[in-house]
């Protein structure tokens, strides 16, 4: 039998490509190799040290081929990463009572499902892996995306943008011609392309998207009432204009006037830009007789966004304690106006019959007090001073009928009223 030398069969071999699924299933797995420890690295960087073995298997068993696409251009990279992301991750929406936090990467990766801010953190990590320039951005009020950078320009990429069926990618842009600096946000530009969304946005490092996370676990631990840990949460996000804001609104509901306004004033240090604050830091002044600031705080509140009740609501507030009566009025009516939320229109009503109290227009008051009793009928106080013009107006008996229903709300009420009308219940 001929014999047929090493060196031919090594060639046979290679001509006929059989040494080709060794020699790539070699690169394939010095590959995987390395994506998985770039992936530990950058996990850790972003706070995940106790967690990152389990996230990083859990990547790599969701998205056993994403290295691959490491070869393609920054921009198709963008596609096809985003492609597979919301392939096996479906945007989901928190509802009260949920425990699994859809921003913690490993509850992510376990349910297949996130919100916003879990999405910009899957794509960083995995994009930052691949190569790409990549940064999460935190988008005020209360959403999050991405931003990538080109050769040509950057990019916003928003993987939950509920505006449109599955995500958003803008255009290339050149950021310093779009977006203006202020404290610690960016500001859109008047006459950019980009859509109203990204109005107000920061760019922030490893450490502040630790701090998101903060923020976030803190937020949902308000909405369960677990108060003390969602403060303990927000106050690790010192970077967050509206973690600083929260615990402002929970000291002013503790009673914490004061206290409430130093955070309120270092989340607006923050962010200029959050009319929510505003119009809280507003609400705390008028409890601290601060009338005129509280006007003020409004006025900018209203300048942001006109269509917010609540600021229109405090600004009444304030300008009746002012005695600033018509322009109370006014602003009672906007608020009104603008929300179907029956506790602010009860509320809103109720101020409008004080208004007209102190006006001395009782059958007006009347009116108003009847309706906020209609939209809130446990509003004792309401109740009450429907009783009291009823009185007025020589209605006495229809007068009884108000105060009783007020008493049975809160007893106490009963040592409001004067001995006469006492003796008539």
């Amino acid at each position: 039998m001929k014999r047929i030398s090493i060196i031919k069969i090594v060639l046979i071999f290679l001509a006929f490509g059989l040494f080709i699924p060794n020699i790539s299933f070699a690169r394939r797995t010095k590959n995987a190799d390395n994506i998985a420890v770039s992936l530990h690295q950058i996990l850790v960087g972003i706070g995940y040290e106790q967690e990152a073995g389990e996230i990083n298997a859990l990547i790599l068993e969701i998205f056993p081929d994403f290295g691959d696409l490491k070869a393609l251009s920054p921009q198709a990279k963008i596609v096809a990463l985003a492609d597979i992301i919301k392939q096996n991750i479906s945007a989901h929406s928190w509802s009260e009572g949920e425990d699994l936090l859809y921003f913690e990467l490993s509850d992510v990766l376990n349910s297949r499902k996130s919100i916003c801010f879990g999405y910009a953190e899957l794509f960083y990590v995995l994009g930052k892996t691949l190569g790409l320039d990549v940064e999460v951005i935190p988008i005020y009020p209360g959403h999050g995306a991405n931003l990538i950078k080109l050769d040509s320009g950057h990019v916003v990429l928003d993987l939950a943008n509920e505006l449109v069926s599955n995500y958003y990618q803008s255009q290339v842009f050149n950021w310093d011609e779009n977006y203006q600096r202020e404290g610690s946000i960016w500001c859109l530009k008047e006459g950019s392309n980009l859509p109203q969304i990204y109005k107000i946005v920061q760019r922030v490092n490893e450490q502040g998207i630790i701090e998101g996370r903060y923020y976030n676990r803190g937020w949902m631990l308000e909405q369960a009432g677990r108060t003390n840990e969602a403060v303990e949460c927000y106050g690790r996000a010192t970077g967050v204009a509206q973690a600083w804001s929260n615990i402002g609104l929970i000291l002013s509901n503790q009673g914490q006037y004061n206290e409430a306004i130093r955070y309120f004033d270092r989340a607006i240090e923050l962010n200029p830009y959050l009319a929510e604050t505003f119009y809280n830091r507003a609400s705390t002044k008028i409890v601290l007789g601060l009338h005129s600031e509280a006007v003020d705080d409004c006025d900018i509140a209203i300048g942001f966004n006109s269509n917010l009740a609540q600021a229109w609501f405090n600004r009444g507030t304030a300008l009746a304690f002012l005695k600033q009566y018509d322009e109370a009025k006014e602003s009672f009516r906007e608020a009104i106006k603008l929300t179907p939320d029956p506790s602010i229109l009860s509320e809103a009503f109720y101020n409008l019959g004080l208004v007209h109290i102190n006006l001395g227009i009782i059958n007006k008051a009347l009116e108003y007090f009847t309706y906020s009793a209609q939209h809130n009928q446990n509003n004792a106080e309401a109740w009450f001073h429907v009783g009291y013009c009823k009185f007025q107006l020589g209605q006495s008996q229809e007068g009884i009928e108000a105060v009783r229903k007020a008493i049975k709300l809160d007893p106490s009420m009963k040592d409001r009223l004067p001995p006469e009308v006492q003796r008539l219940l």
